[in-house]
């Protein structure tokens, strides 16, 4: 039985539990998997889910804590955290943490909200969000309040042929300040992470989040990001993909209150026949709002790299300041990028820029090295590293520069 069939029959198993689910099974009879034909899927190759027969997984979920033990000591972790497990969709707080009255933490069932409120013609055949909303077992919503200690979730799947759908909310009150270290450890054979990751952020109130998937193995990942910011809130997303095998983020982000500051950084390494796709979309709603996406990408071997952003600047949102970058290079013939910056604005009082490179390491720079002694394995290698360095460097936190760094020099 292919993915979609499975898919088919899981709806059917919901809407004799539950009816209301037959208009969430229309839409997916309606929409079905995305194919190069749709414009924001045309270079994302989606093979993964005809070939690869994922399944949901059950309720029950068992944690070997030896074994977590040993993928916590790989990763960074700013002191005094508190640290969550989240494994299949169920969140587990680890013995070694300590509730921190700052942040409230809520864990509620999966209600299977009865009818997914979609416009098919705006939503870009997006339907994992669609997925997600009826499979996922569980939403989380982390309620973030004054200042909390630094939040480290570890996402855990070593099951194998796994289609696992995560839910989590990001929600702060005003004056609030937090910072979050997200980070995916995925030891199983073939899985396939469908997840949904809503961020929204009150008056006054700022928020980190760091992305940092740490998948070797031959699994898929697919994040569908959205944000929504208020007046005078600061967000900070760092966003680091050096190992995925194939990773589409979907950055949506919504700038609805003025005085805002919200910015996107971006590393990613496409490496043997991997796929690393970013899209994003931020919209300026309201006055005197600034954002910018940075993100930079090394393409090697016969690996893709996907990159369209957006800047979509509202009639009434006058004073904006808006700005993308996008720079890539390729170390193979056989390497290839797509980019498309893109804006779109309504507003006559703006600053907005943007612009994408993509090349080869400069013949003249290896050369410059290697007269000097190095040999050209390791001249690459200190091109490539100068050059993903300007995304680690908007790091603030030293230490975590340096673990990051360290994992630059495990792939480059």
């Amino acid at each position: 039985m292919n993915f979609k069939n499975y898919i088919e029959n899981k709806f059917t198993e919901l809407i004799n539990v539950s009816p209301e689910f037959q208009n969430n099974s229309n839409i997916f009879t309606e929409i079905g998997f995305p194919t190069f034909k749709d414009e924001n899927w045309k270079y994302t190759p989606m093979h993964f889910l005809f070939k690869n027969e994922f399944s949901l997984i059950g309720a029950s979920v068992q944690i070997d804590k030896v074994k977590i033990i040993e993928y916590l000591e790989q990763l960074y972790i700013p002191e005094n955290s508190i640290i969550y497990l989240l494994k299949n969709g169920e969140l587990f707080e680890f013995e070694t943490s300590k509730l921190d009255p700052s942040c409230l933490i809520v864990e509620t069932e999966n209600e299977y909200i009865k009818e997914f409120q979609i416009d098919t013609s705006k939503m870009n055949n997006n339907v994992f969000e669609l997925l997600n909303n009826s499979f996922s077992e569980k939403k989380i919503t982390f309620h973030l309040k004054n200042e909390s200690v630094p939040i480290v979730i570890l996402n855990v799947a070593n099951d194998s042929n796994q289609f696992v759908n995560n839910n989590l909310s990001f929600l702060t009150e005003a004056y609030a300040k937090s910072e979050i270290f997200l980070y995916s450890v995925n030891t199983g054979e073939t899985n396939f992470l469908n997840s949904k990751i809503n961020i929204n952020l009150a008056e006054n109130s700022q928020l980190k989040l760091n992305l940092v998937p740490m998948d070797e193995k031959e699994n898929y990942t697919i994040n569908n990001i959205e944000i929504t910011q208020n007046n005078n809130s600061d967000l900070t997303i760092n966003n680091f993909n050096m190992k995925s095998k194939f990773i589409r983020n979907n950055f949506q982000a919504n700038l609805n209150g003025q005085g805002i500051e919200s910015k996107l950084f971006g590393l990613f390494i496409g490496k043997n026949n991997s796929v690393v796709d970013n899209h994003i979309n931020f919209d300026h709603n309201e006055p005197n709002c600034h954002s910018n996406q940075f993100f930079k990408g090394i393409i090697e071997d016969t690996s893709r790299g996907v990159f369209n952003g957006k800047i979509h600047v509202k009639k009434d949102a006058q004073k904006t300041d808006a700005y993308q970058t996008n720079r890539n290079i390729l170390t193979s013939k056989e390497a290839s990028i797509f980019t498309k910056p893109e804006l779109e604005i309504y507003a006559d009082d703006v600053k907005c820029s943007h612009g994408a490179t993509s090349g080869f390491l400069q013949e003249n720079e290896l050369f410059y090295l290697m007269s000097r002694g190095l040999g050209m394995v390791e001249s690459k290698s200190l091109l490539l590293k100068a050059f993903a360095n300007e995304v680690i460097d908007k790091i603030e936190d030293e230490p975590f520069r340096e673990w990051l760094r360290a994992k630059l020099d495990e792939v480059i």
